[in-house]
């Protein structure tokens, strides 16, 4: 029996075997994760949370809980999810995103996603038309920490208008035995939006020459889902001819602030 091999020898054989068993282990992670990436994909469902809130600026915020699902062996890290409201004729109508989470191995986590959308961004739709919307969500995550992947979703959104139907219906003038010309108007909407509205009416009588022949200023206090019927009636002095002139309304409250198309005076 010869002499044993040297220590150095001996060390550098050791490092072999640890250099092949670390090389397996990577070999069956990386092999691993590519088969979950490959079969076990992410998804994103629509959650059961969602709430609509007026911010200023005639601005709507929208939070949406989407549930983000991770079937596979390895956590999904750096996920943020973007999203874009378009409108029936796919004109961008709203933007947002959601923060940056993980999500475990196995589980699913509520991501919520905050959409800012502009009610007067497209004239007076969203204001006074009930429409359908197109929600699209995508993210771009790492898996296993090796791999990007890219979840995309797209889903409908009915949308009810604060004011749908508008209506400042003015009446015919009427001419008052003092001397001035009476104009009645009246008002009526649906408010379909899930928030309410509590504000004021500012309504304006012009002549055909565009002169401000009288103002009225009506009270507003519409819960989410009810209807609106209202009127006021102006007095106008026989120097202010209403004949051919409008009827121009304002609302201002809630953190909105919107005038109306004008309504043609008989």
């Amino acid at each position: 029996m010869g002499p044993p091999p040297p220590p150095l020898w001996r060390a550098a054989r050791l490092l072999r075997l640890l250099g092949y068993v670390a090389l397996a282990v990577l070999v069956a992670f990386v092999g691993s994760a590519i088969y979950f990436a490959a079969h076990a994909r992410p998804s994103i469902d629509p959650g059961s949370d969602s709430a609509v809130l007026v911010a200023s600026n005639s601005t709507v915020e929208i939070t949406v809980g989407l549930n983000l699902s991770n079937p596979g062996a390895y956590a999904i890290t750096g996920v943020g999810i973007s999203a874009q409201v378009r409108l029936p004729d796919g004109g961008l109508a709203a933007r947002g995103g959601s923060p940056i989470v993980t999500v475990a191995p196995g589980s699913t986590a509520t991501v919520p996603v905050h959409i800012w959308m502009a009610l007067n961004a497209e004239s007076d739709l969203l204001l006074t038309h009930d429409v359908h919307l197109v929600e699209s969500f995508w993210a771009n995550a790492t898996f296993a920490s090796l791999f990007t992947l890219q979840v995309n979703d797209t889903q409908n959104r009915s949308w009810g208008a604060p004011f749908y139907q508008f209506n400042a219906t003015p009446g015919t003038p009427v001419p008052e035995a003092n001397g001035t010309v009476l104009v009645p108007v009246t008002m009526s909407w649906q408010d379909s939006a899930p928030f309410g509205e509590t504000g004021s009416l500012l309504l304006q009588v012009l002549s055909s020459s565009h002169a401000v022949c009288g103002t009225s200023t009506v009270p507003v206090d519409v819960a989410a889902g009810g209807p609106a019927d209202l009127s006021t009636a102006f007095y106008l002095s026989g120097s202010c001819d209403p004949s051919g002139g409008t009827v121009v309304a304002t609302f201002t409250g809630n953190g909105l602030d919107y005038t109306f198309p004008p309504e043609a005076i008989p």
